[in-house]
């Protein structure tokens, strides 16, 4: 992976993380993401999910995930959250996101794909995912 980030700080005042557009997220209604900060394929940013929207939570096979709720309450993987809530998901773990609050809630996440050595290597099997 190209590092296109390497000595050069970012810093984004409110203002400037507010002036980020929000953007449909897979079409799904009512949910929008807006990118922070990227990296080849590592990603960080907010997701918005308002009052009733879900967002299935596909497993990423190769990923690893880091959600805080920031805003609001909702449920990840069965679990309910409300702010300052954090929760890991692992590569290849279902991780729907339902029961939103009704004020909406506001997740920060990560997005790190492991190295392509690593999951050709030592692919997932269904016993290696951990229940929520």
């Amino acid at each position: 992976m190209h590092r296109d980030d390497i000595g050069i700080l970012r810093v984004l005042d409110a203002e400037a993380v507010e002036a980020i557009d929000w953007e449909p997220l897979h079409d799904l209604p009512g949910v929008t993401h807006k990118v922070l900060w990227q990296s080849g394929d590592i990603t960080l940013g907010f997701i918005r999910l308002e009052p009733g929207a879900e967002e299935p939570g596909q497993p990423h096979l190769a990923a690893h995930h880091h959600f805080v709720v920031v805003q609001g309450e909702c449920s990840i993987g069965g679990r309910p959250l409300t702010p300052y809530s954090y929760a890991y998901i692992p590569p290849g773990t279902e991780h729907p996101t339902t029961h939103v609050g009704p004020d909406g809630a506001t997740v920060f996440f990560s997005y790190r794909p492991m190295a392509p050595h690593l999951h050709r290597e030592a692919p997932l099997h269904e016993d290696d995912v951990a229940p929520i």
